[in-house]
């Protein structure tokens, strides 16, 4: 029996609506006791924050995907900012393996929602469904729980939103914008 069924049928199920269970550090505690060094080494490369991503170092085929798919996703989301800002997108942009034409539906759709928390949590959705595409096929092995690491940090930066916080964030940069609109006066 491969080392994934047991890694994988102990680990809680994962739902976008709840909280994380566990941590993404304690998931790779659990996971990595049982897997190889290469298996490792994967897992935990497969990020969220694709800023930390090595692509040339990528061996996982769903992993590419993922790097390539999350690659687009920014990229557009450059191009409608940069448009909605009046300002040129390219030099914004990243080099990219174009992943395919849904990114753009994606970025549109999301960003048709009113508040920026309705746009990220709108977003964080689109990643979570492309992540359970990738599990078709997958019931135990590496890409499992790589789908696994990757669902689990959506769902921790899905949780970090605190209404109270962003309210607090938000006056500071109104006063602080209010301050030097004044000062320039």
């Amino acid at each position: 029996m491969t080392p994934y069924y047991y890694i994988l049928s102990s680990l809680p199920d994962l739902l976008f609506e709840r909280p994380p269970p566990l941590s993404i550090d304690e998931f790779l505690a659990l996971s990595s006791p049982w897997l190889r060094s290469d298996e490792i080494l994967q897992l935990s490369m497969a990020r969220v924050d694709i800023e930390k991503m090595s692509p040339e170092r990528l061996t996982n085929a769903a992993l590419r995907r993922w790097y390539a798919f999350e690659n687009t996703l920014r990229n557009e989301l450059v191009k409608w900012r940069a448009k909605n800002l009046n300002l040129a997108a390219e030099p914004h942009l990243r080099p990219e393996e174009r992943y395919d034409g849904s990114a753009v539906r994606l970025v549109r759709r999301a960003v048709a929602d009113r508040s920026p928390l309705q746009v990220e949590v709108s977003l964080l959705r689109a990643r979570w469904a492309f992540l359970s595409q990738e599990e078709v096929g997958h019931p135990f092995d590496l890409t499992a729980l790589i789908v696994y690491g990757l669902k689990l940090q959506l769902l921790e930066r899905r949780h970090r939103f605190d209404p109270a916080t962003g309210r607090r964030v938000l006056e500071r940069i109104y006063e602080q914008n209010l301050h030097g609109y004044n000062e320039d006066r």
